[in-house]
C-alpha cells in the first residue's frame, strides 16, 4: 500500500501543528492559573531525621524523603509554603503537641493516635516487617519472636503496636531504628520490627551487611500514612487533603512514588522482562530475521531508556505471555488490551493506543454482518485468549467459537470456512490482507468494540508501572512516540489514487450546496437574529442551571443505562478523578462494591417499576483509587438528551458512618458494662438505665423507665443527705459517695456512687449516675476489722502468758506447800491458804482462756470419739447445771472421730452449758447432740462461713432468752458479756471460738428471742483407724525412790519451788540456772542423772538443744520439759512432737510429781 502525497503529508502536518500550538497555548494559560487564589501562607510541620525513604534530613540540614516531598507538593498545590523543623520522632511530636509546628508528614494512623491527631486521607498503605541477623536460622516469622529481645524506634508505631496485646515479646526502645540496627548488628537484640521499606532504606544507607528483612511480613501491623495535624485544625486538614487529592488525581503521586521507591521495589540485580505476542503485527511481532519487531517493541525500548531500566524483550505465544505474568515469570507485558476483567488481575499504565476491533467477512455475502449482534448463529473466529476470545466466552457464545493461534491463521481458516467471520484489529487485518495479499474478504466499516493499549504488570507491582508511566510520559513530550507511531501506523493512511477521487466527488458534490447555500442564507438571516436572541436567554439560563449544579456541595451525575454520561465537579471529587473524562462513558457497576452492586440496581429497577417516584438507597461507593467510601443516593427517572436516563444525587456519608458506629460501640460499651449506668433528667425522672441495673437491684429497665429515682430509697437516709446530693451536682460538680437503695425484693444494698451532670452548651440537660454495689465488700471490711481486733487481743494475751503463769505457779506452789504444813487444827489459816489457791487457779484458767482464745494455748491433740468423751462428761456437767436443768443427750450413730486434745472438749461443753444454765433461769432443757455430715462446693457457696469436707457436729441448745440480733455479731469478742458485773469474764464464748479455730472448725449460731439459742459446732472429722484411750490422772501424789533429778530453770522462784516438792517427795535434786552448769553436771561422769527437768526457752540454748547435747554422754538419759510460753513459741523449739513429756505452767505440786513419775516410768 502506499504513502500520501508529499503535499499532502505536509498539509495535514502544518494543520496538526497549528492544532497543537493552539492546545499548547492553552493548556500554559489554564496552567498559569493559580490553584489558590488565597493570600499565600508558610505552614511549618516536623520532619524526623532519620526514616527513610520517607523523612530523613541532609547533612546540610535540607528535610527531604517522599512524605515531605509530598506535603511540599500538596501546600503548593494549594498556593501556599511550608518548611520544616527537624529533630527525632519524639522531639517532632513532642514540637506538634506544644503548638510549635502545624502538621506532620508521616503519621501511622494507630487507634492509640487517634486522640491526638486530625489525619489525612491514607496516601499509602503499607506492613511491618521483622529484621533479623544475617546467620539466623530460627526466627522465620513474626510468630518466633515470643521471648526474644525485640528492638524498636522509640514512640513509633511499630512500638505501639507490640504493646498493644501481651505476645511475650521482651520490647527495647531506641531514640532511631539506625541505633536499633546497630545493636541489633552487635547481638543485643535478637531482631528489629520495622516498616519494611524503611528497613531496605536503612540498611541501603548504614551499609550493615550483617541483618537481612525476613521476607514474610506481619499482616497484624497494618500501617496506614497519613499527613496528621493537630486535633481540631480541620483548616490545615482540608488544605492538605484537597491538596492531596489533586497530586493523586494529576500522577504527581505516582511520580513521586517511583521516584523514591522504584530502586528499592524494581529488582536491581537483573534486567527487566518484557514480554509481547510473538504474532500482533504491527504492534509486536517476530519479523522475517527472528527478531522483535512493531510499535509496542519500539515504544518499550524508548521507555526504558527514557526511565533508566534495562529491559528484555520476549515475544512469544500470545496465551503463555498472560500465563508468565501471571506466574512472575516476566516483570511486564508491553502491550495488552484493556478490560476490567483483566484490570482484576493486572495493573494498566495510561494507554497510548485506541485499538479497534472490527468484523472480518466474505466479501459478496448475502448479509454482511454490522455488529456483533449479527454474529449470533454464524461460525466465528477469533485468537486465543485475545480480548474478544475472552468477551465471547463471557458471553457464553463459546458453542460457535473457533479459535485460531495467530490472526494470519484466523485469515487463513476464515477462507475455508463459507459463512464464517473473524473479530479483528483493523489495523492487524490491513497488515495481513496486504502481507497474504487478500482481497477476498472485506471489513467492517464501523468498530464493534474499541478499547486501550496500555503496558501491563502483575497486581501491586505500582513502582514498575511508575517507571513505564514515567517513560511514556517522556517520549510523548520529546516527540520520539511521534516517530514512532509514524513508522508503523502511517503506511495504514489513505493513498494517492483514493485521495484524488475523494477529492473529485467533494467538488461535484459542494459546488451545488453552495449555490443552495446561497439562496438559503438569505431566508435563515432573518431567522437568526430571533434565533440569537432566545439563544442567549437560553444560554444565560443554562449557565444559571451549570453553575448551580456544578458548585453544588451534592454528587450529580446522570447514566444511560449503565454507563455515565453527565456528572459534576461533585461527583468527579467522590469518585476520586482529577478529570471529568476519566469517568464519562464509564459503567457505573465497575465503581461499586460487590456488595452493593445487587442494591443499587434494586433502586434502578423501582425506577422502571414506578417512574414517578425516586428511590433512596445507601451503597458503598469504589473510588478509582480502589478505597471505599459510603454515599447516600436518591435516583429519579429523567429525560436527558432525548434519552431515557437516571438522575443521582449522591452525598458523602463517611462521618455519619463514623459518628453512627461510634455511637453503637458506645452503647454496646455501657450496655455490657458492669457497673451500673442511669441516665435521668433534670427532674430525676429515669431516661435510661443499663442491663446491670436489674442485676443488682431486680428491677428491670422496663419498669424503671420514666420512674423517679426515689424508687430506691431505703429509708436510711435523712433528707439533709439529699439535699447536699443535689446541691452538689445541680451546681454543676460531680457527686461521689455511698448510698443505701432498696433493691425490689426489699434488699438493702450499699452502693458507691459517682452522679455528674451532663452539659449542653453552659445548661445543665440531664444527670448519669455510675454505680456498683460494695455491700459484700464493706461486710468483708468489718470482718477483717474484727479480726484484727480479735488478733490484737490475741497477741496481747500471748505477750504476757510466760511472765503471768511462772507468777501464779509460784503462788500455787507455795500455797499447796503451806497448806500441807499449817496443822489441821488451824482451820481459819487453812481457809486462806485455800482461798490464796483458789484465787491462783482461778487466774491460771483466765490466762488459758484468753490463750485458747488466741489459738496459742498449749494442746495435745489426739485421736478420740466424740460421744464417748461427751459421755464422760456427763456426770460433771450434771453437777455444774444443777437439778432444775434437764439435760437431753442425743449422741450421733457409729463412731465420731476427731483429733483434738480432751481437755478443749471439756472447756468447749463447759462454757456453752454454763451459757445455756444462765440463759434458761431456773428452769429449762439443754440438749446436747452429736452426728456426721458432709458439706459440698455448691451448698459452701451458699452459706456464708461454711467450707467443703466432712465434719462431725457438736451443738448444744437451750430453750432460753435467745440472743437479740444486734448482738450476735459480739459474742464471740473477749470480755464482752450481757450479764451484771461480778457474774462472768465475758471470756467464756471467746474461749470455744478459739478452740474451735485452733482445730480447723468452724460454728454457727442460731438465735431468736424468747425462744432459744443453739451452738453448732463443726470439728474435720479424722479418718484414722484407731482410737486413743484416756488414761485417768491419780489425785495422789506420787513419791520418789531416792532417783537423781537435774532440775534446770533460769526463773529463780521456780527452780526453788521444784527443787522443795521434788526433794520433799523423795527425790535428790541437782540445780542449774544456766545451761552451762547443767553441762557441767552432766560431763561429771561419776554422778549419776535419771531425769533431766528442764524449761523449753532458755539464753544461749534452749531445752531442747540441751537435751539433745547431754544425751550424746548419756543416751539413756530421759527428759521432762516444762515451759509457760504459747504453743507456737514452744513448737519453735521442737517440743510439741508426740512421745515427749511436757508439763505447761502453771502447774500445782500433784501435777508436778505425777509428772515426773510418769516421765521416769
Amino acid at each position: 500500500m502506499r504513502f500520501f502525497r508529499p503535499g499532502a503529508h505536509m498539509a495535514i502536518c502544518r494543520v496538526l501543528v497549528c492544532i497543537l500550538f493552539l492546545l499548547t497555548f492553552l493548556s500554559a494559560a489554564v496552567d498559569a492559573q493559580p490553584a489558590n487564589s488565597g493570600i499565600s501562607t508558610t505552614f511549618l510541620a516536623g520532619c524526623e531525621i532519620d526514616y527513610p525513604p520517607f523523612c530523613m534530613v541532609h547533612a546540610d540540614g535540607r528535610a527531604d524523603g517522599f512524605s515531605v516531598e509530598l506535603m511540599r507538593q500538596a501546600f503548593a498545590r494549594m498556593g501556599h509554603e511550608v518548611a520544616f523543623k527537624t529533630g527525632t520522632w519524639t522531639q517532632v511530636r513532642d514540637f506538634m503537641e506544644r503548638g510549635e509546628i502545624q502538621a506532620l508528614p508521616l503519621v501511622g494512623r494507630t487507634p492509640e493516635r487517634e486522640d491526638l491527631y486530625d489525619f489525612s486521607v491514607p496516601y499509602l498503605t503499607m506492613y511491618g516487617a521483622v529484621v533479623v541477623r544475617a546467620d539466623n536460622t530460627d526466627i522465620k516469622d513474626f510468630s518466633d519472636l515470643r521471648g526474644r529481645r525485640v528492638g524498636v524506634m522509640q514512640g513509633d508505631n511499630a512500638e505501639e503496636f507490640l504493646r498493644r496485646s501481651e505476645r511475650g515479646i521482651d520490647i527495647f526502645t531506641e531514640p532511631t531504628f539506625t541505633a536499633a540496627f546497630n545493636k541489633l548488628a552487635d547481638g543485643d537484640y535478637d531482631a528489629v520490627v520495622i516498616q519494611r521499606l524503611v528497613a531496605l532504606r536503612l540498611l541501603e544507607e548504614t551499609g550493615i551487611k550483617n541483618l537481612k528483612v525476613i521476607n514474610k511480613p506481619i499482616y497484624e501491623f497494618r500501617q496506614e500514612f497519613c499527613f496528621a495535624v493537630g486535633k481540631g485544625d480541620s483548616k490545615t486538614l482540608a488544605i492538605l487533603n484537597e491538596g492531596l487529592a489533586l497530586l493523586l488525581a494529576d500522577g504527581t503521586f505516582r511520580h513521586l512514588h517511583a521516584r523514591w521507591f522504584a530502586s528499592l521495589e524494581i529488582p536491581s540485580a537483573r534486567r527487566i522482562i518484557v514480554g509481547g505476542d510473538a504474532n500482533y503485527p504491527p504492534y509486536d511481532f517476530v519479523d522475517e530475521n527472528g527478531q522483535p519487531a512493531g510499535l509496542a517493541v519500539d515504544v518499550t525500548r524508548a521507555v526504558a531508556r527514557a526511565a533508566g531500566l534495562e529491559v528484555d524483550t520476549r515475544l512469544g505465544y500470545w496465551p503463555e505471555t498472560i500465563h508468565d505474568l501471571e506466574a512472575g515469570k516476566i516483570d511486564a507485558v508491553m502491550g495488552m488490551l484493556y478490560s476490567p476483567e483483566r484490570d482484576l488481575k493486572f495493573d494498566f499504565s495510561a494507554p497510548h493506543i485506541v485499538c479497534e476491533y472490527v468484523i472480518a467477512y466474505h466479501r459478496g455475502i448475502v448479509d454482511p454482518p454490522r455488529d456483533l449482534k449479527d454474529i449470533e448463529g454464524r461460525k466465528v473466529i477469533v485468537v486465543a485468549s485475545d480480548i474478544m476470545h475472552e468477551m465471547l466466552l463471557a458471553r457464553k457464545n463459546a458453542s460457535s467459537l473457533i479459535v485460531a493461534d495467530n490472526f494470519a491463521e484466523a485469515f487463513t481458516l476464515l477462507r475455508q470456512e463459507a459463512g464464517a467471520v473473524v473479530l479483528t484489529p483493523r489495523l492487524a487485518a490491513m497488515y495481513f490482507f496486504d502481507k497474504m495479499h487478500i482481497d477476498d474478504i472485506e471489513l467492517t466499516k464501523k468498530s464493534v468494540y474499541t478499547t486501550e493499549y496500555c503496558f501491563a504488570v502483575a497486581n501491586g507491582n505500582k513502582a514498575l508501572l511508575a517507571k513505564f508511566s514515567e517513560g511514556l510520559k517522556a517520549i510523548e513530550a520529546s516527540g520520539e512516540y511521534r516517530q514512532i507511531q509514524e513508522k508503523w501506523l502511517g503506511v495504514y493512511g489513505i493513498p494517492d489514487k483514493q485521495y484524488s477521487v475523494i477529492l473529485r466527488h467533494l467538488a461535484t458534490v459542494t459546488l451545488p450546496l453552495v449555490a443552495i447555500l446561497l439562496l438559503v442564507f438569505a431566508w435563515s438571516w432573518t431567522l437568526r437574529r430571533q434565533v440569537a436572541r432566545k439563544t442567549i436567554e437560553l444560554q444565560e439560563s443554562e449557565a444559571c442551571f451549570r453553575s448551580l449544579v456544578e458548585g453544588a456541595a451534592t454528587g450529580i451525575w446522570v447514566q444511560h443505562e449503565d454507563k455515565i454520561i453527565y456528572l459534576n465537579d461533585q461527583a468527579c471529587r467522590l469518585f476520586g478523578a482529577g478529570d471529568h473524562s476519566e469517568l464519562m462513558g464509564r459503567r457505573i457497576f465497575d465503581n461499586l462494591s460487590d456488595s452493593s452492586r445487587e442494591e443499587f440496581a434494586a433502586g434502578i429497577a423501582s425506577l422502571t417499576a414506578d417512574r414517578k417516584a425516586p428511590a433512596a438507597i445507601e451503597f458503598a461507593l469504589l473510588r478509582l483509587d480502589g478505597s471505599i467510601v459510603p454515599v447516600e443516593a436518591t435516583l429519579a427517572p429523567i429525560k436527558y438528551l432525548g434519552k431515557n436516563c437516571v438522575l443521582v444525587f449522591v452525598n458523602d456519608i463517611s462521618r455519619r458512618k463514623e459518628a453512627e458506629a461510634e455511637i453503637d460501640r458506645l452503647t454496646a460499651a455501657v450496655e455490657q458494662v458492669g457497673e451500673v449506668i442511669i441516665i435521668t433528667d433534670t427532674n430525676a425522672i429515669i431516661q435510661y438505665a443499663n442491663p446491670a441495673l436489674e442485676i443488682m437491684t431486680g428491677y428491670s429497665r422496663a419498669e424503671v423507665i420514666g420512674q423517679k429515682t426515689s424508687i430506691f430509697k431505703s429509708g436510711q437516709h435523712n433528707q439533709k443527705y439529699y439535699e447536699d446530693l443535689w446541691r452538689t451536682i445541680s451546681s454543676g460538680q460531680t457527686w461521689t459517695g455511698q448510698m443505701v437503695n432498696r433493691c425490689k425484693n426489699g434488699v438493702l444494698i450499699v452502693e458507691e456512687a459517682t452522679i455528674s451532670p451532663v452539659f449542653e452548651g453552659d445548661r445543665i440537660i440531664s444527670y448519669v449516675a455510675v454505680k456498683h454495689d460494695v455491700t459484700e465488700t464493706m461486710s468483708l471490711n468489718e470482718q477483717l476489722q474484727q479480726a484484727r481486733k480479735m488478733e490484737a487481743i490475741g497477741q496481747l494475751a500471748g505477750g504476757v502468758a510466760h511472765d503471768y503463769n511462772n507468777m501464779v505457779g509460784v503462788i500455787l506452789g507455795y500455797a499447796e506447800m503451806a497448806k500441807d504444813e499449817v496443822p489441821k487444827d488451824m482451820p481459819l489459816l487453812q481457809e486462806y491458804l485455800a482461798e490464796i489457791y483458789k484465787a491462783a487457779r482461778r487466774s491460771a484458767e483466765i490466762t488459758s482462756q484468753l490463750l485458747a482464745f488466741a489459738r496459742k494455748q498449749t494442746i495435745a491433740p489426739i485421736v478420740l470419739d466424740l460421744n464417748d468423751t461427751v459421755s464422760g462428761m456427763l456426770k460433771m456437767l450434771s453437777r455444774l447445771l444443777g437439778e432444775s436443768i434437764e439435760v437431753s443427750w442425743v449422741p450421733g450413730p457409729g463412731l465420731l472421730k476427731v483429733k483434738m486434745d480432751p481437755t478443749q472438749i471439756n472447756q468447749i461443753l463447759a462454757n456453752l452449758c454454763v451459757n445455756a444454765r444462765d440463759a434458761v433461769g431456773g428452769g429449762g432443757k439443754i440438749a446436747i447432740e452429736t452426728a456426721e455430715v458432709s458439706f459440698d462446693e455448691a451448698f459452701c457457696e451458699t452459706h456464708s462461713g461454711f467450707r467443703p469436707g466432712d465434719y462431725v457436729l457438736l451443738a448444744v441448745s437451750d430453750n432460753g432468752c435467745g440472743i437479740a440480733k444486734d448482738l450476735l455479731d459480739k459474742i464471740f469478742e473477749p470480755f464482752f458479756t450481757t450479764k451484771k458485773v461480778g457474774k462472768g469474764t465475758g471470756l467464756g464464748l471467746a474461749t470455744v471460738f478459739g478452740i474451735v479455730k485452733q482445730n480447723d472448725g468452724f460454728i454457727n449460731v442460731y438465735s431468736e428471742p424468747g425462744k432459744g439459742t443453739t451452738f453448732k459446732i463443726y470439728i474435720p472429722r479424722d479418718n484414722s483407724e484407731s482410737v486413743a484411750t484416756l488414761k485417768p490422772r491419780s489425785a495422789e501424789r506420787p513419791g520418789g525412790l531416792g532417783e537423781k533429778l537435774l532440775v534446770v530453770e533460769d526463773d529463780p522462784a521456780i527452780r526453788r519451788l521444784v527443787s522443795q516438792v521434788l526433794t520433799k517427795a523423795g527425790y535428790q535434786v541437782m540445780l542449774a540456772c544456766a545451761v552451762y552448769d547443767a553441762i557441767n553436771f552432766a560431763d561429771d561422769q561419776q554422778q549419776k542423772i535419771d531425769l533431766l527437768i528442764t524449761d523449753v526457752i532458755m539464753p544461749v540454748m534452749n531445752g531442747s538443744e540441751l537435751y539433745e547435747r547431754l544425751r550424746l554422754a548419756r543416751p539413756d538419759l530421759r527428759c521432762l520439759y516444762m515451759s509457760g510460753y504459747t504453743a507456737n513459741v514452744i513448737a519453735q523449739h521442737g517440743v510439741l512432737k508426740g512421745g515427749i513429756n511436757f508439763l505447761a505452767k502453771p502447774f500445782s505440786n500433784t501435777e508436778l510429781l505425777a509428772a515426773v513419775r510418769e516421765a521416769l516410768s
